[in-house]
């Protein structure tokens, strides 16, 4: 397996690495990279671009997202999960990369985080400073968050810690197409009402697009991208 500090590797050669976690979410681990791949490329689509930027990724797991982005040329990438083991997994993957690190987010989660905590997801706080980040991204992480209370908080703070101008990216399910849930889902799968997403997206600044998230299928949500105002 080649070594990811040794700048660039193939789809195959990440494909190799990051298809061996033992915690967290693998979507089709064999074509892993290819999924992070495909995310970022429809934010570049959009005209943002990662090169020289500094990314901040809620939920980072098993690093697509991680790998996607240092191939396309960013410098620096704090990643947080509430998952020990996908932490401990990207430590070791992304180990003397300079810039790329991750942290365990020990926030209560009735699912993803069986282990006593005393950080309420509602009162959540990114030890990071204002203004901090070009990019910050929620990837498959408001679909866990359980309460509306959860969901507000966290998306204040990824406005706090993006810089004016600065990019937040974003995924929900919503109802349509999806039915509302409740606490006994277990934070497995939290829905939103489409209205109420739009009204707090717009809360960050521009909306620049939202696209997909209507089939209500499992892995059909709702992408945001938006712009903090200058």
């Amino acid at each position: 397996i080649a070594d990811p500090k040794e700048k660039h590797m193939t789809p195959h050669q990440w494909n190799e690495i990051l298809s061996k976690p033992t915690a967290g979410y693998a979507p089709d681990t064999f074509h892993i990279f290819e999924s992070g791949a495909e995310l970022v490329g429809e934010i570049e689509e959009r005209g943002i671009q990662a090169a020289g930027k500094e990314a901040i990724d809620l939920g980072s797991g098993n690093g697509r997202w991680a790998a996607a982005l240092f191939e396309r040329g960013l410098t620096t990438y704090q990643g947080l999960d509430i998952i020990p083991g996908s932490v401990e997994f990207c430590q070791i993957v992304f180990d003397g990369i300079p810039g790329f690190v991750f942290d365990i987010f020990p926030v209560q989660n009735n699912h993803y985080y069986k282990r006593r905590s005393q950080v309420k997801p509602e009162e959540m706080v990114l030890d990071f400073p204002d203004n901090h980040y070009d990019i910050a991204i929620a990837s498959s992480l408001y679909t866990h968050l359980e309460t509306i209370e959860a969901a507000k908080r966290y998306l204040q703070e990824m406005t706090r810690v993006v810089k004016p101008g600065g990019i937040l990216y974003c995924t929900f399910f919503t109802d349509p197409p999806n039915m509302i849930t409740g606490p006994e889902d277990g934070g497995r799968r939290t829905v939103y009402h489409r209205d109420d997403v739009l009204e707090w997206m717009a809360s960050t600044g521009e909306i620049l697009d939202h696209w997909d998230g209507e089939t209500g299928e499992w892995n059909d949500q709702v992408k945001f991208l938006c712009r903090k105002p200058e």
